[in-house]
């Protein structure tokens, strides 16, 4: 289970668990700390688990970070004030976030020309990141998204520009997952490992088996279309 997320600058860790009512998920109590572990806020998580949901970057000689109070939703707060200042609403069909990453290409070994040329660059550093992360109810793998950064403080955009790509399962971070071999100033690109599915049925087995699949779905689609259910039993 992740108990911290973070970088050397800025993590966050769960400092408690907090019951809830019967028949009910727990949720977290989550404290945010600085690079000398010293506890400068914290927020309430709903969820059980922390996951990778809590990323600082820094854009513009300032620093933020991408966090998950509610499972359903992705916000940023500046630091080391720890106040909330845009981001996502609570939506019950919202991209639940699992994994950050906001490249600090400064840090990167194969970064020089782009330090080099960073007043050229279409996306200044800290401007562009990535997350991992699923709709509820979908299937068990993680998506790896982008997040467009370059109008914090007021917004960001968050969409799938790569299609429908997974994670994979055994990677220990999304960072894990991004090469920056081919990225240049006026050339941003990235290599992306992903877990892909290929079948190696006939065409008719595949409209066969969909044909099953729509048929399960169209008699399960109260309780497979709503998380509400997920809970209740279907009822």
């Amino acid at each position: 289970m992740n108990k911290t997320s973070g970088t050397k600058e800025f993590y966050a860790k769960e400092i408690q668990e907090v019951e809830t009512q019967p028949g009910c998920w727990n949720t977290l109590k989550i404290g945010i700390f600085n690079k000398n572990d010293e506890q400068i806020g914290e927020y309430d998580r709903n969820y059980t688990t922390l996951f990778k949901t809590f990323y600082p970057f820094q854009l513009k000689d300032q620093w933020y970070a991408l966090y998950s109070s509610d499972y359903t939703a992705t916000r940023v707060m500046t630091l080391p004030d720890c106040k909330d200042i845009c981001g996502e609403e609570r939506n019950v069909f919202g991209f639940c976030p699992t994994h950050y990453y906001v490249p600090d290409l400064t840090n990167e070994d194969l970064a020089y020309e782009y330090t080099k040329n960073k007043e050229k660059a279409k996306w200044p550093i800290g401007s562009f990141g990535f997350m991992a992360g699923c709709v509820w109810g979908d299937d068990s793998s993680w998506k790896i998204q982008f997040l467009d950064l370059r109008n914090i403080p007021e917004s960001f955009v968050r969409d799938d520009r790569f299609g429908y790509i997974c994670m994979p399962g055994g990677a220990k971070s999304l960072k894990d997952c991004i090469d920056f071999d081919c990225f240049e100033a006026d050339r941003p690109c990235v290599y992306i490992s992903a877990e892909c599915l290929y079948t190696f049925e006939t065409p008719e087995e595949k409209k066969e088996r969909e044909k099953r699949d729509r048929k399960f779905l169209k008699a399960n689609s109260r309780n497979v279309l709503n998380p509400l259910n997920w809970f209740k039993g279907g009822k």
